[in-house]
């Protein structure tokens, strides 16, 4: 399995540039339009679309690190018996 491409971030808020905040005259306040966030969210569907590939990211990226650390972790003779003992746990054994 490749590592995951780069993905963009969502689009800053352009009410108040990303921040999250407004300062009408000597105070701040929330950014109405994107909640305090700082992004775009007027567009509902490309955030959930954009949430839902930086899941799958961030589970390939779990999924990559857990191989690393499994490869680090045990000699071959280790992982051949683990293999072994997985594949004959299954087996019934009928008298």
């Amino acid at each position: 399995m490749s590592q995951p491409e780069k993905l963009e971030r969502l689009d800053m808020c352009i009410h108040c540039n990303g921040v999250g905040w407004t300062k009408p005259m000597f105070y701040q306040l929330n950014c109405d339009p994107c909640g305090g966030t700082g992004l775009e969210l007027s567009d509902m569907m490309a955030v959930i679309v954009k949430q839902q590939q930086f899941l799958v990211a961030a589970k390939a990226t779990i999924i990559h690190q857990r191989r690393q650390l499994f490869d680090l972790t045990f000699s071959k003779e280790e992982k051949t018996q683990q293999a072994m003992d997985k594949f004959y746990s299954t087996i019934k054994l009928v008298n």
